[in-house]
This record gives C-alpha cells, structure tokens and sequence, in this order.
C-alpha cells in the first residue's frame, strides 16, 4: 500500500511538473507581433533585405525597420486583430536632408507557428513592392 501510495505521490509530481513547464513554454511566445522579423522586399534586381523589429504593450505597435544607422521608426502603426493585418508608415532617408514617406500594409499567416509569417505591399512614394518576412524564433 505505501508503495502504491508513493507511485501516485511521483506521478502527481510529474503530472503537475510537465504542465508547469508547458505552462512557461507558451509564456515565453509572447504577443505575435512582438520581435524581430528578417525578410525580403521588392523582387529580382531591385529585392532588398529587410528587418523589422516590433513591440506591442497591449495598445500600442511600436518599432523600426532596419537597425542600425539608416533605421525608420514606425509612424501610425496599429493593428487590427480581428484579421491580423498591420499597418504603419515611415520616412526613410534618400538623400541628406531628404526623406520619402513609405505605407506599408501586411497581413500575418502562420499565426500559430513559432516562424510566422507577414507579407504585403510596401509603397514608398510612386513605387510599389511585395514584402514577406518571417518572425525569428526567440531561443
């Protein structure tokens, strides 16, 4: 009997030890949006590499493309989960002293995998180029 007993006492043990750490695996995904994205943009000789690195605290889409010296803040970002599309602007710089405005509009697919996905239309002034990112995993 004390044997059965101990048997049901480790089991419970391990029962409730996997469903913590199942519990801090889906803690660590966090929000969809909110991390670094690595991509292309535009197609043939005028594709681009791309990343976005975003943030949500629960009302506001925060961000930049590109890190480092020639990065744009996100402008007017939001989005709408109801579909999980993404909007937001940008101005990059094409010249010192010179900035274009870009829109850029994307849908996330994928929603369930660790390597998400985001693709859309990219529009800075008069061109319009096709992006597709991939969120990176966090490990």
């Amino acid at each position: 009997m004390k044997k059965l007993m101990q048997l049901k006492s480790f089991c419970l043990s391990a029962g409730l030890l996997s469903l913590t750490f199942a519990a801090a695996l889906a803690a660590q995904e966090g929000h969809p949006l909110v991390g670094s994205w690595h991509g292309t943009m535009g197609e043939g000789a005028s594709e681009r590499d791309l990343t976005v690195i975003m943030d949500w605290d629960g009302s506001v889409l925060s961000g930049l493309v590109n890190p480092g010296f020639e990065h744009a803040d996100l402008q007017n970002a939001r989005l709408v989960s109801a579909d999980w599309t993404v909007y937001f602007e940008l101005d990059f710089e094409t010249e010192p002293g010179q900035e274009e405005r870009c829109v850029v509009n994307g849908t996330i697919d994928r929603l369930g995998s660790d390597r998400r996905t985001m693709s859309g239309t990219w529009n800075c002034g008069e061109a319009t180029a096709r992006f597709e990112i991939v969120r990176d995993r966090d490990y």
